[in-house]
């Protein structure tokens, strides 16, 4: 990953992991430091077992022809509970 980022030219957003060894994170970010440029990590749940089984499974055209996709992502966390019950969290 690292070696990648010697040649970032813009901003970049990756998904975890970056390293797998404190080592490897550390050069990671020193070649982050190294670029000047913003990378953000985080995760969009691309590399989760059933998303990769649904891409797979997209992919195999066994759906057919795909004209739309519709989603809707339900997050259930304590804070977005009390939102919607007209409350604050601490």
């Amino acid at each position: 990953m690292a070696s990648k980022l010697s040649r970032l030219e813009e901003n970049a957003y990756v998904e975890k992991p970056t390293a797998h060894t404190m080592d490897d994170a550390r050069k990671f970010l020193a070649a982050v430091k190294k670029t000047g440029k913003i990378v953000q990590v985080g995760t969009q749940r691309r590399s989760t077992p059933s998303y990769m089984k649904a891409a797979e499974y997209i992919k195999s055209g066994q759906f057919g022809d795909i004209v739309m996709v519709e989603m809707t992502w339900n997050v259930q966390s304590a804070g977005a509970l009390a939102q919607a019950r007209g409350r604050t969290t601490s």
